[in-house]
């Protein structure tokens, strides 16, 4: 009888499972799951994305919430052998002329919005922003 009810409990494990609702075929398309998600931003437009890895891409993108667009940045990972899931992202704001350099973290990662050249570091990655004169760049934490 136990052995049975450790069988039932490790499939509503399984089934209640948050992350195997968001998880897509492509990177992207796990981003765009996010939209559906409660207090998540509005995706306005796709913006640009680096490949870290075969494992990891991030993606900067322009979102909408409470009618205000913003800049947002996104790690992307995969999960298993063919699904993507968005680990963590953060809101980097609108670059402006009154701001010049803005930055927020997550546990993976830093991520902010400069249009002043900055030092090259092996661990920083830079994503351009087609037709705009800011850009985005990314510190990864080491694990």
């Amino acid at each position: 009888m136990k052995k049975w009810i450790i069988i039932v409990f490790c499939f509503l494990l399984v089934a209640c499972d948050n992350n195997a609702a968001l998880t897509a075929e492509t990177p992207e398309k796990a981003l765009l799951l996010l939209e559906s998600q409660k207090d998540y931003p509005r995706i306005v437009k796709l913006l640009n994305s680096i490949e870290i890895n075969e494992e990891q891409v991030i993606y900067v993108f322009e979102g909408e919430i409470n009618n205000q667009s913003e800049w947002f940045v996104a790690n992307i990972e995969k999960v298993g052998e063919s699904k993507w899931l968005v680990k963590e992202s953060i809101n980097v704001g609108l670059p402006n002329s009154e701001a010049k350099k803005y930055s927020a973290g997550t546990n993976t990662f830093t991520a902010g919005v400069s249009n002043v050249p900055l030092k090259k570091l092996d661990d920083r990655k830079v994503v351009t922003i087609p037709d705009h004169e800011y850009f985005v760049w990314i510190e990864l934490n080491k694990d």
